[in-house]
Order: structure tokens, then C-alpha cells, then sequence
């Protein structure tokens, strides 16, 4: 399928290779950058980073319609870091956002539908075996709708559905914050009223909880502890190994 990306760009076969293996890297290099350096963006807002995010994707795909090469490499990066962010941050807005009897079906869900995600634009390439049986602004056409128009859809739904709908952080953002009018109009949506009062106690309670234990001197521990303190190597490794199998 990715010899259809060379319809807009044409190429020998040697530079063909080398502008495939290009545009993939960048796409993963994106991906891995913002899943690993996004963490700090998440004290702005929970809401707010997917909105961002959002807003990323939309830059990265419109930017993929241009028949430059290196723009089209540019949106491929940022398309990338979208990904990335989005694997970062709609874990932990569901997590914090869920009630405790759903977040074990809402998490496997999720998984679910992350893994289809990536299965169908592969699934999709089974109708493109052969594209030179295809005509040059069919195959354009197709990447155009496949790696831009697409996303760029999905994407105007999820903020048009921020904006509208789903217009709070999560609860345990929501209260670190001390936004307690907010808090409560949020868990009114979920819990019957006369529960509301006990659950923005238990946010209090777990949130005292975590000071308690960040005044004891608990460190917080970085990704240069957790891949060289040999105290946590042996479980980092198991990890990565595991996840990578």
C-alpha cells in the first residue's frame, strides 16, 4: 500500500526505498517523542491536552495533502506525535473520568478499540495490492482520504463533542484544582444527587492520601531512575519486553 504514496511523489526505485523508510520514521519518531515527553502537559488539563492533540491532528493532515515532500514528511511527524499523545493522555482521562464499577470494562474497551485502529488501514491495504492497476488520481485520491481526510473527520467530531457534550476534566484534575463547583456539577451527571457529596469527600481523602505520601519524602520517579537504577532495570526490561512480544 505505501507504494501508493509515490503517486504524488514520484521516485526511482533505490530513492523510492529510502522516501518510504523516511516517512514511516518519522511517523513512529512522532509517536515515541510526544508518548514520552507528554507527561508535563497533563497539569494543564486532561480536557485540554486531547483538545490539543486534536487540534495537532488536524494540522498534521491537512498539511499531508500537499504534494511537497518534505511537508508531506512535516504532517507525517506530527501525525505521528498526535498518536502518541493520544495513547498518553485518553488512558488517563478515562481512568480518572470513569466510575470505579466501570473502569475495568471502559480500559478493556478502549485497548479494543485502539488495536482495531491499527489493524484496518492495514486490513485496507489487501485492496491495494497492485497499484499499478490503479489509475494515478484514484491512488491519490485513496492516501488522500486514507491519511488526511479521515483523521481530519474524526477529529472536528471529538472537538465539536468537547465543546458541546464533554465539556469537564475529570473529576481528580477538577478537584486538585479546588474547582469545586465545577467538581460537583460534573459528578451530578454521573451519581444520583444525594451521593454526589460523598464521592467529592472520597476525591479529598485520596488526594490528602497522596500529600501525606509525597510529605514523607516518596520520590518521584523519572524514565533516568527507571532505565538505570538497577533497584527497577529488571522490571523495566520484563516490561518493554513483554509489551514489544
Amino acid at each position: 500500500m505505501t507504494d501508493a504514496y509515490f503517486v504524488k511523489f514520484p521516485a526511482d526505485k533505490e530513492d523510492k526505498t529510502n522516501k518510504q523508510t523516511l516517512i514511516q520514521f518519522l511517523t513512529i519518531f512522532g509517536s515515541a517523542v510526544a508518548a514520552l515527553f507528554g507527561g508535563p502537559l497533563l497539569s494543564y488539563g486532561r480536557w485540554k491536552c486531547i483538545l490539543f492533540t486534536n487540534i495537532l491532528v488536524l494540522g498534521g493532515s491537512f498539511i499531508c495533502l500537499s504534494s511537497n515532500f518534505k511537508l508531506f514528511c512535516l504532517g507525517r511527524f506530527l501525525f505521528g506525535a498526535a498518536a502518541g499523545a493520544f495513547s498518553l493522555f485518553c488512558p488517563k482521562y478515562l481512568a480518572e473520568v470513569a466510575p470505579i464499577e466501570y473502569k475495568g470494562p471502559i480500559g478493556s474497551l478502549s485497548q479494543i478499540c485502539v488495536t482495531f485502529g491499527i489493524l484496518l488501514p492495514f486490513g485496507l491495504g489487501i485492496f491495494f495490492q497492485h497499484p499499478e492497476e490503479f489509475s494515478p488520481s484514484k491512488l491519490t485520491l485513496f492516501i488522500d482520504v486514507l491519511i488526511s481526510f479521515i483523521p481530519i473527520g474524526f477529529s472536528i467530531l471529538q472537538i465539536v463533542l468537547l465543546l458541546t457534550i464533554y465539556r469537564y476534566d475529570t473529576p481528580f484534575f477538577l478537584n486538585q484544582k479546588g474547582d469545586i463547583t465545577r467538581l460537583r456539577a460534573y459528578l451530578g451527571k454521573i451519581y444520583n444527587p444525594e451521593i454526589v457529596q460523598d464521592k467529592i469527600d472520597e476525591l479529598k481523602t485520596e488526594d490528602n492520601s497522596n500529600s501525606v505520601v509525597e510529605h514523607m519524602g516518596a520520590e518521584n520517579i523519572g524514565y533516568k531512575k527507571v532505565c538505570f537504577d538497577k533497584t527497577y532495570q529488571r522490571a523495566t526490561f520484563v516490561g518493554c519486553t513483554l509489551a514489544m512480544v
